[in-house]
Order: C-alpha cells, then structure tokens, then sequence
C-alpha cells in the first residue's frame, strides 16, 4: 500500500470534501453539499474498510466508521448509513463509539419510518 492509499491519507482527503460539504449546505446549496458529502463518503468507507476489526484497531477502526456512516446521512444514503453502523461494530469497539453508532442508527431509522409512512397515506 502507498501512501496515498493509508487509512490517514484517505480519511484526510474525505475531511476536505466533508469541509465543502458543510460549507455548500451552511450557504443553502443542498444538492451540491449532498454530492461532496457522497465524495468524502467514498474516501472514508475505503479508510475504515483498510484496518481489520481486531483490538488493535479500535479506537480508529470506529472512528472511521462512524464518520463514514455519518457522511452517508449526510448525502441522503440511509440504507448504506445503517450498513457502515453494523459493519463498524466489532467486540471491541469502544462503549463511546456504541452509543454513537446507536444514535445515528435511531436517526436513520426514524427518517425511514417517515418515509414509509408518508408512502402508505
């Protein structure tokens, strides 16, 4: 692996989108924070997917997970948002890291159950 491709590098690479990303939805340009938010949402997944879920990775392992599950609410991909939730967890990831997954899986999982009621009315 080069360095271009370490988990730092990508994760690095994925803050800067995910910078723009708030910056275009803060001065109201939704669609365009929606697309980089995808963009970052790429790089992260890539970075959390580089370290193996063993101890010796956690804290980091989580972290990227998390931060990857968060860009996926971010750029409206709920169902991958619930997938980077599962797939982050690992026995040890750390308690904090739990509760964070477990939020945003609540979040998750609320914009889909208005989604689907508004399908059934």
């Amino acid at each position: 692996m080069n360095s271009r491709d370490d988990p730092l590098t990508l994760h690095q690479q994925a803050l800067v989108l995910a910078d723009q990303a708030y910056i275009a939805r803060r001065n109201g340009q939704v669609e365009a924070a929606i697309e980089l938010a995808r963009k970052a949402l790429g790089y992260e997944v890539e970075a959390a997917k580089r370290l193996p879920p063993v101890a010796g990775s956690e804290p980091t392992r989580s972290v990227l997970y998390l931060a990857a599950a968060s860009l996926a609410w971010q750029a409206k991909d709920y169902e991958l948002a619930l997938e980077l939730t599962a797939q982050g967890r690992t026995p040890w990831t750390p308690a904090e890291a739990l509760a964070e997954f477990d939020a945003l899986e609540r979040n998750v999982r609320l914009v889909l159950q208005t989604r689907m009621a508004k399908w059934d009315s």
